[in-house]
């Protein structure tokens, strides 16, 4: 057996600091935007980790469930189905943060007419239809290669979605 080098414990109290030192560090030493923006620009040191993460676990869930289509090895399909789940509710968070800086500069909670809060909103969506998908099969192999395929089709809207942000027009995320 190979002994652990770190405990549980050890590393929830480890990132939990990390997390804390992060938010103290882009929120209260951080200087303020000198544009138009102010302080609210702060809301970027969250939002985008929380979004590049979202994206991340998506990429995750995509990469186990070719694993489980290639190899047909059952836990692959309980790490796809994990890595969905990190992946929505870090899309949950990605949400709700680009919709606080929003309603600060913008006056509104969501704008339809940006295209990349449309796209992202559609990857969430994607995403969040996987557990319909996956829960209306009988548990066993069926039910975990077309949880597999499903996760396969969105990870190509990642990138729509990712570049959307580069190439938007009205050039939202500074």
């Amino acid at each position: 057996s190979v002994k652990k080098l770190v405990s549980a414990p050890a590393l929830f109290i480890g990132a939990g600091a990390f997390l804390i030192t992060g938010l103290l560090l882009g929120f209260w030493w951080a200087p303020v935007d000198s544009s138009s923006m102010g302080f609210s620009q702060k809301i970027f040191y969250v939002h985008v980790p929380v979004a590049l993460t979202s994206y991340a676990a998506f990429f995750w869930a995509a990469w186990k469930a070719l694993r489980l289509l290639w190899t047909r090895e059952q836990r692959y399909d309980l790490e796809s189905y994990t890595a969905v789940h990190m992946g929505v509710i870090f899309g949950v968070l990605t949400l709700v943060t680009g919709s606080i800086w929003a309603k600060v500069s913008w006056g509104q909670w969501w704008v339809w007419s940006e295209r990349q809060l449309t796209l992202f909103l559609i990857l969430f969506l994607f995403y969040s239809a996987y557990f319909m998908l996956r829960y209306s099969t009988d548990p066993g192999p069926r039910r975990s290669r077309t949880s597999a395929v499903y996760a396969l089709f969105g990870v190509a809207l990642i990138p729509v979605s990712f570049m959307a942000i580069r190439l938007a027009e009205g050039l939202i995320h500074p």
